[in-house]
């Protein structure tokens, strides 16, 4: 980063915290779809889940948008922190553990819907293959019943 940018983005600290509060929203909503996800995946509706995976993606899309913004600042932030007056240092700080606190809950969160997930995949699959198997065996016992012409059909068919 060069000097002028650096002291462009040094004195640009209203347009940071901006940023860092917009962050911190989006990281509020994702936290809220992400306890919204956790109940969905115990109780089953696919079509909620699915639904809410997709809000989920345009928040995230939104994030990650809102990471380039912030980037000229995190690319020099020794230079951009020096700037900061105290009120102003103390509240990035607020800003940026409360977005990694919920990162970290949204991450669990996301473990844990994963953990059930596979479960409910693996239960779904013993429960499918017994009734493949199920079908099988009634195949297997109705083609050596019944006999390979129908008696109840007419000499025309």
């Amino acid at each position: 980063m060069t000097a002028d940018t650096t002291s462009t983005v040094s004195h640009d600290i209203p347009k940071l915290l901006d940023l860092l509060r917009h962050q911190l929203a989006l990281f509020e909503k994702l936290h809220r779809l992400s306890e919204e996800q956790g109940r969905a995946v115990r109780e089953g509706p696919t079509d909620a889940l699915l639904t809410l995976l997709a809000r989920r993606q345009r928040f995230t899309d939104e994030l990650t948008e809102l990471q380039s913004r912030i980037e000229p600042f995190r690319r020099d932030w020794s230079k951009v922190r020096a700037a900061f007056a105290p009120s102003e240092e103390a509240e990035v700080d607020r800003l940026v553990d409360r977005c990694g606190s919920l990162l970290d809950e949204i991450l669990s969160q996301d473990d844990r819907d994963g953990e059930s997930l596979q479960t409910i995949h693996g239960r779904v699959g013993r429960e499918l293959g017994k009734i493949n198997h199920v079908g099988r065996a009634l195949h297997a016992y109705t083609s050596q019943v019944l006999p390979a012409d129908n008696r109840f059909t007419n000499r025309q068919g």
